[in-house]
């Protein structure tokens, strides 16, 4: 199976372990956090979570899965924000932009 083979969206983690597995790559989950922001797919907002650009979204490279709901301590149910996947399309184009230097043989 290669690169383009993926299935699925990835949690950030995820996508860096199968970026890493590219011995062009070496990258962590903050710091593909970081290389995300540097391609302009997320910013920090107010409270210094990740928010995802609705470009980066649109162009398939990212993904927004519901983060559930959590009960304040006064009772109050609350969603929490939504979490940031990268999808095969968003994996292949870190790959690309990152200098991966060839298909990777997922296992």
């Amino acid at each position: 199976m290669h690169l383009v083979d993926i299935t699925g969206d990835h949690t950030v983690a995820e996508a860096a372990r199968l970026l890493s597995l590219d011995p062009s790559i070496s990258i962590g989950r903050d710091q593909l956090f970081d290389a995300m922001e540097d391609e302009d797919w997320i910013f920090r907002g107010r409270d210094h979570r990740w928010i995802a650009y609705a470009e980066a979204v649109t162009l398939g490279y990212l993904a927004l899965h519901d983060g559930g709901e959590y009960q304040t301590p006064t009772g109050q149910t609350k969603e929490r924000p939504k979490q940031i996947y990268l999808t095969p399309n968003g994996v292949a184009e870190m790959h690309y932009r990152l200098g991966g230097s060839q298909q990777l043989a997922l296992t």
